[in-house]
């Protein structure tokens, strides 16, 4: 027995692992999105549900209710409405979250007898979102101990009016037409509901442009790791050490362009007390199929007396250029060996360490052994060399490309999600902000009736309105989603592979029409609730 292995250093149970866990984050992440959301909207509403009712309030006040009480009675609205959204929340996970187990099963291959629902998390889920809808609620409703009894009988005294900023700007207001001057007041003196719209907005951006970034991002690494940094077609491995002529042997039964030899062996890397077990592979120093880069992108040669490192491995055991780590293969009467790191190299999938090939040997005690070969070849290697005697296997590099993919597709169709998501929290702060804001001003709106403007105009006003607060969220959203994307890269980073940060500007042009196009579907579902509007209703309720 030359080695025991447990099964956390396995591959494949560290990559099912890694996966689940960053299920798990993106789980609590964008529940805690929504119900904040969702808090945030109920807030508005019931504060506009007391305004409306303040009457009422104030004659339950004149006949003993307190304070509390009333807050209670509010209370179960949001508590209502939490309870609700959980019920119809647990019906449609229970098929979604099958679907999902079934999708993580077949990528993974996990051998599984039955699938069981914990009833327990339905119960956690009904609890945290009614607690969220209640505190909303009750912050929503914290007005009701202002409303005094006799003061309710009378109409709310309206805002006091006054000039905006740019309205002090002559040479620039003078220019501005009167519907857009309405436009523009509305805007600046709705402070607090256009925050929130801009804000959601921003938020839409930033969830909507993680995905169209995880898109993008794997043809990038796909590129970096097998254009840029491995140039190789082919990488073949003996079933056992062979001597160096084997490589001659090589090229008299394919035909290569380049080949060179390499030797692969796991070492237990350890600096302090951090410790990693890994593939170190020799190959020669002046290597062609090899492209090393730093950290700077700057191209370095393998040295004759030290170690290069992937950057995931530097970072998991703590080292630096210049620091000295030690090595130790799993052969048996095999001392320890201080080697010096000299480089940290970009390398995108995978964790290895890179060494002369001549310096393996000697670490190793052998000759000129070799454990298989890098080469490129236009010839159909796999299908010359895969039945011969002692190849354990030939691959491709579109075969290590395959074997990634099937990884990735499950994280993809994870962040696909958030897409949908995304659009979903996009429409529901711009609908529900908008009608909100419709049955707040309809009183205004009678006004521009009477003063000769149509409901279509009255529509374009509020779309205009959202248009520029969509524009500005759109804007403020470009480093929110800079900053999620490099949250994703932080969290998705692991042992077996490291994002680069590259966002392409068409991420953020895509990202901004596909925010817009979220806003513009909600801004129409609002249209109806314009023509619909009563405005001699209105006009009258007013002037009772």
């Amino acid at each position: 027995v030359r080695r025991i292995m447990k099964r956390e250093e396995q591959i494949s149970h560290n990559v099912m692992m890694q996966e689940v866990e960053q299920l798990e984050k993106m789980a609590t992440s964008i529940t805690l999105l929504f119900l904040t959301v969702a808090g945030i909207i109920i807030n508005i509403i019931l504060s506009r549900i007391v305004k409306n009712d303040r009457m009422s309030i104030g004659i339950m006040k004149a006949l003993g209710y307190s304070n509390l009480s009333i807050l209670l009675h509010y209370a179960k609205f949001s508590m209502l409405i939490g309870l609700v959204g959980s019920t119809i929340g647990i019906i449609l996970s229970i098929p979604l979250s099958g679907a999902f187990t079934s999708l993580f099963i077949q990528y993974f291959n996990v051998p599984m007898f039955k699938m069981e629902v914990y009833y327990i998390y339905f119960v956690y889920g009904i609890l945290l979102t009614i607690i969220f809808c209640v505190l909303s609620g009750l912050i929503g409703a914290r007005n009701v101990v202002k409303i005094l009894p006799a003061d309710s009988m009378r109409p709310e005294a309206p805002k006091a009016g006054g000039r905006i900023w740019l309205e002090k700007v002559k040479s620039i207001w003078n220019r501005i037409s009167f519907s857009w001057k309405i436009v523009i007041r509305n805007i600046l003196r709705s402070k607090r509901r256009a925050a929130f719209l801009i804000l959601g907005i921003a938020l839409t951006y930033g969830i909507t442009m993680v995905p169209m970034f995880a898109f993008s991002v794997w043809d990038n690494l796909f590129t970096l790791q097998y254009g840029e940094f491995q140039r190789m077609d082919y990488s073949v491995d003996f079933a056992m050490p062979m001597n160096h002529g084997t490589i001659r042997e090589l090229t008299q039964i394919v035909d290569v362009e380049h080949i060179e030899p390499k030797v692969e062996i796991p070492f237990e890397l350890r600096s302090g007390w951090k410790k990693k077990a890994v593939n170190i592979i020799g190959i020669p120093r002046d290597t062609k199929l090899y492209n090393f880069k730093n950290l700077s992108g700057i191209e370095i040669k393998l040295p004759d007396d030290g170690i290069f490192l992937s950057q995931i491995l530097a970072d998991n055991l703590g080292v630096s250029v210049g620091d000295e780590i030690i090595i130790k293969n799993f052969m048996p009467n095999k001392d320890e060996e201080p080697i010096k790191v000299k480089g940290i190299v970009e390398q995108y999938l995978g964790s290895n360490g890179y060494i002369d090939i001549d310096m393996m040997n000697n670490i190793l005690g052998e000759g000129q052994m070799v454990t298989g070969a890098i080469l490129k070849s236009k010839d159909d290697v796999i299908g010359k060399l895969q039945n011969i005697k002692n190849i354990r296997q030939v691959q491709s590099v579109q075969d290590m490309k395959d074997s990634m993919l099937q990884y990735i597709d499950m994280i993809i169709f994870s962040v696909g999600i958030m897409m949908i998501f995304g659009a979903i929290l996009g429409f529901a702060i711009v609908y529900n902000v908008t009608i909100i804001s419709i049955s707040e001003r309809s009183m205004e709106f009678s006004s521009l009736r009477v003063m000769g403007f149509d409901k279509r105009e009255i529509y374009k006003l509020i779309s205009r309105e959202n248009g520029i607060m969509t524009l500005i969220g759109v804007i403020l959203g470009v480093p929110v989603g800079y900053g999620m994307c490099r949250g994703l890269v932080s969290s998705l980073s692991a042992d077996l592979y490291s994002i680069p940060l590259i966002l392409e500007p068409s991420t953020y042009i895509i990202t901004g029409i596909a925010t817009i196009i979220f806003v513009a579907i909600a801004q129409l579902a609002t249209a109806r609730k314009i023509y619909n509007l009563n405005f001699l209703d209105a006009l009258k309720n007013r002037i009772s």
